[in-house]
């Protein structure tokens, strides 16, 4: 519940924050000393939203300081320059959950670079080729950057709901997805930076939409158009 996970986050702050360095530990001795070795870890915090606001900004802009190159999240400051889809697809989700909508999108064209090296079509594990070019998470990270980052689908399929909250640079174009499942549900969107259009195909019940700060209830084989409020959605 809420306050079960307030209060694993205000744990993890105060265990795991290091003051001094204005960063979070890499790792814990058995003594519970702390140590920072600049690994690409530092991104999680921010991503999963166990940063403190605060320190999520503080945190990404050392990030983008210190950490990161032309291609995106280094694997450990100062040791290891080469930089991993992994971690740089989870930059791009901290950037856009943050309202960075042109950086987070310049980082996961990044990810998108590593299909024209080597097998055609396939994302390789380093930036911008190397390495695996078989492994979930390299595909994975771009695919989740896209669809929970740039366009903000949020789906509960067992509450028949989903939120669409994008965060999209103003002017970009729209973008459509055609038969999109969100459990028994079946739809197409067209979402742009102010705007959502949804067309429900199909689906047991009415699907709960919650776009701009507004709810909607849109029955099966009906259409929502919502624009949003300048300024945010």
């Amino acid at each position: 519940d809420a306050a079960r996970a307030d209060a694993v986050n205000a744990d993890f702050e105060r265990d795991w924050w290091i003051e001094a360095e204005g960063l979070y530990a890499d790792s814990m001795h058995t003594d519970g000393r702390l140590q920072l070795d600049g690994h690409w870890t530092q991104v999680l915090p921010v991503q999963l939203g166990l940063a403190a606001p605060a320190r999520a900004e503080q945190v990404l802009a050392r990030l983008e300081a210190e950490f990161v190159n032309r291609w995106g999240l280094v694997h450990t400051r100062g040791a290891d320059e080469r930089v991993w889809t992994l971690p740089t697809g989870l930059l791009a989700l901290a950037a856009f959950q943050t309202g960075r909508a042109a950086r987070g999108l310049e980082l996961t064209h990044n990810i998108a670079l590593t299909a024209r090296h080597g097998t055609l079509g396939s994302f390789k594990e380093l930036i911008p080729e190397g390495l695996c070019f078989i492994q979930l998470w390299s595909a994975g990270l771009y695919l989740q950057a896209i669809a929970e980052g740039l366009l903000g689908l949020q789906p509960d399929a067992p509450a028949h709901r989903l939120a669409v909250a994008p965060c999209m640079p103003d002017g970009h174009a729209p973008v459509t997805l055609r038969d999109l499942r969100v459990g028994a549900h079946r739809l197409t969107l067209t979402i742009s930076p102010g705007a959502l259009e949804l067309h429900h195909l199909d689906g047991p019940q009415a699907l709960s939409v919650i776009y701009a700060g507004t709810s909607h209830s849109v029955a099966p084989s009906t259409t929502l158009q919502h624009h949003a409020a300048k300024g945010g959605v």
